[in-house]
C-alpha cells in the first residue's frame, strides 16, 4: 500500500521489482540501483597477495563476513567444513562479524564438532580490513538459508568478493540467478 502513494520506488535488483510489480506496482515506477562495493576500498590493487608458502603448504581459507544471523546459514557452513575436511587438507572457514546471541550457537557448534582449530571467528572489522582479509582467501561464502527474503535478496557480500578477484559461492536463488549463469559464480 505504501508504494501506492510513492511517485518513484527505488529497489535494490530485479526479484525486488518482479515482486512488486506483482503486487500491483506499475513497472516504470520502479528502478533498481543495485547495492555495490566502494571501488577504493575494494580493490585488489590497493591489497595485494602476499608470496609466501605454497598453497599446499598453507590453509584453504573460506570466508563469510556480514550479520551473524541464523538466516545467512552459518551452521550449515560449519558442517559442511566438518564433513569437507578431510577431503580438503588445511580448510578453515574464516567467520567476520559482529557478534550476535546466534554467535554463541555458532561457537557450541564449532566446539562439538571439535572445529575449534579450523573456524576462526573474527568480530568485527571496518570495510578496509575486511577488503584486505578477502586478499588473502581462497573462496568467499553466502551459505544463506532458504527463505522469502533470501531467494529474492542479492548479498552486496558478493560483488565484494568478485570485485577482489575471488571465487565466491553462493545459494541457486532467484535474486542472484537473474544476474549469474550456473558456471558463472
Amino acid at each position: 500500500r505504501s508504494i501506492a502513494f510513492a511517485p518513484q520506488v527505488v529497489t535494490p535488483n530485479l526479484a525486488f521489482k518482479e515482486l512488486f510489480t506483482s503486487r500491483s506496482c506499475a513497472s516504470e515506477k520502479i528502478t533498481t540501483v543495485m547495492n555495490s562495493p566502494e571501488p577504493a576500498i575494494f580493490n585488489p590493487a590497493r591489497h595485494p597477495i602476499a608470496k609466501g608458502k605454497p598453497a599446499a603448504d598453507r590453509p584453504f581459507i573460506l570466508m563469510y563476513h556480514g550479520l551473524l544471523v541464523e538466516r545467512h546459514g552459518l551452521d550449515l557452513a560449519i558442517q559442511a567444513v566438518a564433513q569437507l575436511r578431510r577431503k580438503i587438507p588445511g580448510l578453515q572457514l574464516h567467520l567476520y562479524g559482529e557478534p550476535t546471541e546466534y554467535s554463541d550457537k555458532i561457537q557450541a557448534l564449532v566446539r562439538a564438532l571439535n572445529l575449534e582449530d579450523a573456524v576462526k571467528s573474527h568480530g568485527f572489522k571496518p570495510l578496509d580490513e575486511i577488503a584486505e582479509s578477502i586478499a588473502a582467501i581462497d573462496v568467499g561464502l553466502i551459505p544463506n538459508r532458504s527463505s522469502s527474503f533470501t531467494q529474492i535478496n542479492f548479498p552486496t557480500r558478493v560483488f565484494e568478493y568478485l570485485a577482489m578477484h575471488k571465487p565466491v559461492i553462493v545459494p541457486k536463488t532467484k535474486g542472484i540467478k537473474e544476474y549469474f549463469k550456473d558456471d558463472e559464480i
